[in-house]
């Protein structure tokens, strides 16, 4: 209910933004992990640890059951979750400033994105509008990263 009354306050502002903010949650979804899988692969870390970090950008729930079903370690994922949340909040308002970021709405789009549930509660805290849009991408983000993951893993894996 915390998020669901938010949500349905900006309703219009989030089918206002359909397709364009469908994409920048879909793009930031795919990134952002790539990158750290990325990095990860610069070093000499097993299979399962780089597994692990695919789902580091969606909630706890969903990262350890989705990283279950692709081969990584859940109790991981977990870790990896909080710590990207908690490291998307600290760095978002240097990364807004130097974007000259200003739009509520894209701040909630990259917090919800990127931070989930606790880049969601900063976004609240900034604005009801960016609140809103962090609610609509965490679940969002959350959802398709939780269905699409394994069926990657499934034809490629």
């Amino acid at each position: 209910m915390a998020l669901a009354i938010p949500l349905y306050k900006q309703i219009r502002l989030i089918f206002a933004a359909g397709l364009k903010g469908m994409m920048v949650i879909v793009i930031g979804g795919c990134v952002a992990p790539l990158i750290a899988v990325g990095w990860l692969s610069l070093f000499d870390f097993s299979e399962p640890v780089r597994l692990s970090v695919l789902t580091k950008s969606i909630t706890t729930p969903l990262a350890m059951d989705t990283t279950n079903m692709i081969g990584g370690l859940p109790e991981l994922a977990a870790a990896v979750v909080v710590i990207t949340g908690i490291l998307g909040v600290m760095f978002s308002q240097f990364i807004f400033k130097l974007t000259l970021c200003h739009d509520p709405r894209a701040q909630g789009l990259a917090l919800g994105t990127v931070s989930h549930a606790i880049g969601t509660a900063r976004a609240h805290q900034i604005d009801a509008k960016a609140g809103a849009f962090s609610t609509m991408a965490l679940c969002v983000n959350g959802i398709l990263t939780a269905i699409i993951l394994p069926f990657v893993f499934m034809i490629f894996g």
